[in-house]
């Protein structure tokens, strides 16, 4: 009995201790041996063993999932026991216990690393076991139903069910195969280029065919291996997969839940080791992964006496959404898979590098093919091909040769499909030069030419014989049942003709016309575009043509265009010409007109023209308009642009210059400024607070040293001084002038300047304006002018 069913932490720590204390114990164990017939038969006392004698002969499977596996097995039958506890996940034995019977009849004895539990069967057949001592940790294990039973413990007052059921060794086989689901084999052709996936498709169903049934079939959990009869291993025994023995084998194992790709099973068809320690045998992997199963097919290399069997060398790799991998195997399980080709069923289309790496960048020759249709042979990298390069898709029967520019993407407009096909992601385009070897819907075998895009496989209704072509078969179209008057230097050419009587058609050497004559029908002329080799310009219909190099059409005849009659009536050369029917490309009725040298010349073809006219001038003119406006409101934002900037170049030069070093000691003038404050020069008149400040700016003037002009001010007039500012009986009258304006840096000015006279009161003026707008090189004039008008530098009365 286990004391680690419990998933519960407390338990969890009694598991470590088990497995630390069992980890010695099990390296003592015999080695696994298989009793005879007559000993595994042999009856046992069922009052001695109680329940214990079921489940020993029994397959014991767990109930809940994420509770520990148990194994219960004769260690020797009648005698002892062995019991397994299995990590839930990785399979791993936690715990393991012996069972033998006490010394009394009916008593047992379980003992694992953690010591003995002792007790015995009860009535009912159930055993419950208690260790000696104070901690007890009391275990029952009882059958409740038939065929399942439960193992109830209690661990330091915690109480742990665990429910399993009992199975016959059929019935675990069987259910055993019946967990095992092998994904049906994609559906893929047989490709010629690539014999391996045929090869591999072979192995996979011969080894999943209904009633293949192997030599060996074994369960294991990554690497470690428990036998039917539920016997664990670590490693399985040579003769398994070498000696004796060359039939097929099957592994299936146990998922492990924190794995993301796990081996689920291993088939094979046999090993032949010889006298060799390991040996290869042909086989398949099913591998879970999170999108699904994958299978691995190939050549495995097993270990004469280890179950970790691993793909080797060449294989050939199915994921689940059904894309098929050839490569080589680097690891196990396939997680260094290095693929050489892929057959991707979303586009029917197997891609093949060869001996190179398919995701290698490159460039490295690639090949794309389409089963049963054919391939391209072009470079790539990192698995798409180069952009923008010439390659050519060859017809898998090689009946043709297409070569052009290679397109990828998404399918480009118009494309050329070829019938019942889904879209693929690889395109020729271009003027494409056709090469055929056999008949074709184009004609004999030859080469052609055609304008636009097809997809790999698909071939043009129409192409452009090459002048060589036309020579090829000229004798052979010579002879055809129907014959007609065709252009001079023209060479017939009408594919079909044999089976159509009364039918021919003939080329100009240059491609640039065709011509088809058909009994009682009119005939038909056909120009090509120079440039679009394949497409039809426009084309005439006629009673007759001139047999001319470049027929002229003789009576009345049809201009065509789109495949539209865009024209009825006479003709002057190809050019339409007289009275007749005109009908515009998408116009509902035909109307009258009339033709001459070419060009339309009826009213009513003149009077669209000039309403054409019209609206173009009234629509360029509107154009113009708009465009005006535009520019105007352009040139408008880029001034206001410019004016915005210039502004902002202005005050940053305003700013630089204040900052900049100008000699004028603007930190001097501040810190007097706020002494004279302190002195109480609010509390004076205006004339003593203008005299001070006179002082004191004359005091920061560039080289001006400490504060002589301040100082030399009449104590009568300075700050703080009692009394009002005395004044000479001799002196004018002191008067206000209220002084506003800004600088031209913005600054405004707006001060009362006292003066007795108007002399002083200019000078006054202009000495307050310099300083106020920080004009340095004028310092020096407004102190001349000062001294001039005021008798003093500082304009002092």
């Amino acid at each position: 009995m286990s004391l680690v069913p419990s998933r519960t932490r407390r338990a969890g720590v009694f598991a470590a201790l088990l497995l630390s204390a069992v980890a010695g114990a099990r390296a003592q164990e015999p080695e696994v041996r298989t009793p005879p017939a007559a000993e595994a038969a042999a009856p046992v006392d069922a009052a001695t063993w109680g329940v214990y004698a079921t489940l020993a002969d029994s397959t014991v499977k767990t109930v809940e999932e994420d509770r520990y596996a148990i194994s219960v097995r004769w260690k020797e039958r009648g005698k002892s026991i062995i019991e397994e506890w299995k990590h839930p996940q990785t399979g791993v034995v936690a715990s393991s216990a012996t069972i033998v019977p006490g010394d009394t009849p009916g008593s047992l004895v379980y003992t694992n690393a953690m010591g003995s539990w002792y007790g015995g069967v009860e009535p009912d057949g159930s055993v419950k076991l208690a260790r000696k001592g104070l901690m007890k940790f009391p275990m029952q294990v009882a059958m409740v139903s038939p065929g399942k039973a439960e193992y109830r413990g209690q661990t330091l007052g915690i109480s742990t069910t665990t429910t399993v059921r009992l199975l016959s060794a059929a019935e675990a086989e069987a259910e055993r195969k019946a967990n095992i689901v092998w994904p049906a084999f994609p559906a893929m052709p047989d490709i010629a280029s690539i014999p391996q996936f045929a090869a591999a498709r072979a192995l996979y169903q011969e080894l999943t065919a209904e009633g293949w049934a192997p030599a060996a079939s074994l369960a294991g959990i990554q690497g470690a291996v428990q036998l039917a009869d539920g016997r664990g291993i670590d490693e399985i025994p040579g003769k398994l997969f070498c000696e004796d023995h060359a039939g097929p084998v099957e592994v299936s194992y146990i998922h492990w839940k924190e794995a993301t790709q796990w081996l689920a099973a291993f088939r094979g068809k046999g090993a032949d080791c010889a006298a060799q320690k390991s040996g290869s045998m042909r086989g398949i992997y099913k591998i879970a992964t999170p999108k699904g199963y994958a299978i691995m097919i190939g050549n495995i290399a097993v270990a004469r006496r280890n179950l970790r069997v691993r793909a080797a060398g060449e294989a050939v790799r199915i994921e689940p959404d059904g894309s098929v991998f050839l490569g080589d195997v680097r690891a196990d399980l396939g997680n260094q898979f290095i693929a050489r080709a892929v057959w991707r069923p979303n586009y029917a289309l197997v891609i093949n590098t060869f001996d190179k790496s398919l995701y290698q960048q490159g460039p490295i020759p690639g090949q794309w093919s389409w089963p049963g249709i054919g391939h391209i042979q072009a470079q790539m990298t990192g698995g798409f091909p180069v952009a923008d390069q010439e390659a050519s898709f060859v017809a898998q029967d090689g009946s043709y040769r297409v070569t052009g520019k290679l397109l990828h993407g998404d399918k480009p407009a118009g494309t050329l499909m070829r019938p019942r096909a889904t879209e693929s992601y690889l395109y020729l385009g271009g003027t494409l030069r056709i090469e055929t070897r056999a008949e074709t819907a184009l004609g004999p075998a030859g080469k052609y030419l055609w304008a636009g895009i097809l997809q790999p496989g698909a071939l043009p209704p129409l192409a452009q014989p090459e002048p060589g072509t036309l020579a090829q078969h000229a004798g052979r179209f010579a002879a055809c049942p129907y014959q007609a008057p065709v252009p001079q230097g023209w060479l017939a050419f009408s594919p079909g003709c044999e089976s159509q009587p009364t039918r021919l058609q003939a080329w100009s050497v240059d491609g640039r016309y065709r011509m088809t004559f058909s009994e009682g029908e009119k005939t038909l002329l056909e120009q090509f575009n120079p440039m679009l080799p394949g497409t039809v310009a426009q084309s005439w219909r006629a009673s007759a043509f001139t047999r001319d190099r470049v027929p002229a059409v003789e009576g009345p005849g049809e201009l065509l265009r789109g495949g539209h009659v865009v024209f009825s009536g006479g003709f002057s050369g190809l050019s339409p010409d007289g009275e007749g029917s005109c009908r515009d490309t998408g116009a509902e009725f035909a109307e009258p007109c009339s033709w001459a040298a070419g060009e339309r010349v009826d009213a009513i073809w003149l009077a669209r023209q000039e309403q054409a006219k019209l609206d173009g001038r009234r629509h360029a003119d509107a154009m113009a308009k708009l465009q005006a406006e535009a520019e105007a409101k352009a040139r408008a934002e880029a001034a206001a642009a410019a004016e915005r900037q210039r502004q902002e170049q202005l005050r940053a030069q305003q700013a630089a210059a204040q900052k900049s070093d100008s000699g004028f000691q603007w930190g001097k003038l501040a810190a007097m400024g706020v002494g004279a404050l302190a002195a109480g020069i609010a509390d004076v008149d205006a004339a003593t607070q203008l005299d001070v400040m006179t002082r004191m700016v004359a005091d920061s003037a560039p080289g001006a040293q400490g504060m002589s002009n301040l100082q030399g001010m009449s104590a009568s007039r300075a700050p703080g001084a009692s009394g009002g500012a005395g004044t000479a009986s001799a002196k004018p009258a002191l008067q206000q002038y209220q002084m506003s304006g800004s600088c031209p840096s913005g600054t405004a000015i707006n001060i009362s300047i006292p003066y007795r006279t108007q002399g002083c009161l200019a000078a006054k003026k202009e000495f307050t304006r310099i300083y106020a707008c920080n004009e340095v090189d004028d310092f020096a004039r407004a102190h001349q002018q000062c001294s001039s008008a005021c008798g003093h530098p500082n304009c002092d009365e």
